[in-house]
């Protein structure tokens, strides 16, 4: 498309050395068109060129995938309220032509059924130790693995037992900037000193049984329990479906114990 390349060449802030590098297209072209608003086009596209190129020389990654989000989520299904405060607000005007070029341009893989984020957990999953998320987004960190965050230019190796304290973690605090509510029910931008608190016992947690009926214990504590625990139940399994990132094609949350969750009849509150 004709578009010159510009590359700083910089020492990169890691050495990383991985051979696949799992690149969340989603925050890569909203960054590069939100600096671009009021600016030509083709500004928009070399700095997602341009950012493209400085991640896989920090990671020193000999492969890479890059993934975007799709029209079709199935967390829609199970809360139609998921990211719906997002509809009224504006987007960057270069948005879905850094999308585009992302596609010709970088190949790009376009999710459907569920997000981006979805399709990076399952490649980290699958490649192990092998690969790295190249993301700044918070949620990945249920995922275990090498993460490397490229605003920060941080890296850091989530384990395991830390993967499950973030997930369970994120169930008592929710996620405000996708629309699912904490633990009263309440959706908040960031997490209070209180609500932090109620955090905190997850650390020394190694056994993921013991996270959940913690947290099964704070929304009980928070609602109260007037309509019966299978209705508080069904309110805690719809945060944690939305909430949860697959690990596989076809992957879905359940409780710890269970092989498989019953579908969800789920509430209104």
């Amino acid at each position: 498309m004709g578009l010159q390349r510009f590359f700083i060449n910089t020492s990169p802030r890691n050495k990383i050395m991985k051979e696949l590098c799992l690149v969340d297209g989603d925050i890569v072209c909203y960054r590069c068109a939100a600096t671009a608003n009021g600016l030509p086009k083709d500004i928009a596209l070399v700095r997602t060129d341009e950012l493209m190129r400085r991640i896989l020389y920090e990671t020193n990654a000999t492969n890479y995938k890059v993934f975007l989000s799709g029209a079709n989520n199935f967390r829609y299904t199970i809360f139609p309220e998921y990211k719906a405060h997002r509809k009224d607000k504006p987007r960057p005007e270069h948005l879905e032509a850094t999308k585009e070029f992302l596609v010709t341009e970088w190949k790009a893989t376009i999710t459907d059924g569920y997000e981006a984020d979805d399709e990076l957990a399952i490649e980290q999953v699958a490649a192990g130790t092998g690969s790295v998320i190249a993301s700044i987004d918070k949620d990945l960190l249920q995922i275990p693995g090498y993460h490397y965050d490229f605003v920060k230019g941080i890296e850091r190796f989530v384990s395991p037992f830390d993967a499950l304290r973030c997930f369970y973690k994120q169930l008592i605090t929710g996620d405000g900037s996708d629309g699912i509510p904490a633990f009263d029910g309440k959706i908040r931008g960031s997490v209070p000193k209180f609500v932090q608190r109620l955090l905190d016992p997850i650390d020394s947690m190694t056994d993921e049984l013991d996270m959940y009926k913690y947290v099964c214990s704070v929304y009980e504590d928070s609602f109260g329990n007037p309509f019966g625990w299978d209705f508080l139940e069904q309110i805690i399994h719809r945060n944690a479906h939305c909430l949860y990132l697959l690990r596989r094609e076809g992957d879905k949350w359940h409780p710890p114990g269970q092989k498989e969750d019953d579908e969800l009849s789920l509430p209104t509150l």
